[in-house]
């Protein structure tokens, strides 16, 4: 006879739903599973909760616990701490899926289905490291599909380096630029998606 059931299932704030909106690129996000001993007449120890499937984007901190003891009628958390990489698709999903095992053999399994969420505003972020020689990083976002636009121009304003130049869907997006055909001076940066634009400064020091 199986004694444990997976009773409550909790995701940032408490929901009744299995589906759950997240961001990509942050941390720190916990899943509670909430196992429950419903035999009125036997404990359970050594009750093991693993994460068994997840996609690469999604990284968790630690991927099994042991529950060392559940008390006949009584419930113990499981905490699973997990961060979602810039990478992850934006408006899809990915399918979490859990096992719980007993010491008996018996076991469950639970899952939790995460909606990768676009970001809800342009952005272009100052790139690092800064100043550099010759690699540096330069990434943005974008909410909504756009032709996106980005150049490199140096402290006279002539263009040197064109890093984007086409159609790109909603997502958080790195882009790097290697300068090391470029004297050391200041040079902007700029980004054009749709009706967003921006300028930020860069230091090539060699």
């Amino acid at each position: 006879m199986k004694y444990l059931i997976i009773c409550l299932i909790l995701f940032s704030a408490l929901s009744a739903q299995n589906i759950y909106q997240v961001s990509p690129n942050t941390l720190d996000n916990e899943i509670i599973l909430t196992v429950a001993n419903e035999s009125q007449t036997l404990d359970v120890s050594q009750v093991s909760v693993k994460v068994i499937k997840h996609c690469d984007a999604v990284k968790f901190n630690q991927q099994s616990q042991v529950l060392e003891n559940i008390a006949m009628g009584e419930e113990l958390d499981a905490k699973f701490v997990f961060d979602i990489l810039r990478s992850a698709p934006v408006n899809q999903r990915d399918t979490l899926k859990f096992l719980v095992q007993d010491e008996y053999g018996n076991t469950w399994d639970k899952e939790i289905i995460l909606d990768f969420m676009p970001p809800k505003t342009f952005a272009l972020e100052q790139n690092f490291p800064n100043p550099f020689n010759p690699v540096t990083t330069i990434r943005y976002q974008l909410p909504e599909t756009a032709k996106v636009s980005l150049e490199i121009y140096n402290s006279i304003g002539q263009k040197v380096a064109t890093l984007v130049n086409k159609v790109q869907e909603a997502g958080y997006y790195d882009v790097h630029f290697n300068a090391s055909k470029l004297a050391s001076e200041l040079y902007v940066y700029r980004i054009k998606a749709g009706k967003y634009h921006s300028v930020k400064k860069m230091m090539v020091l060699k």
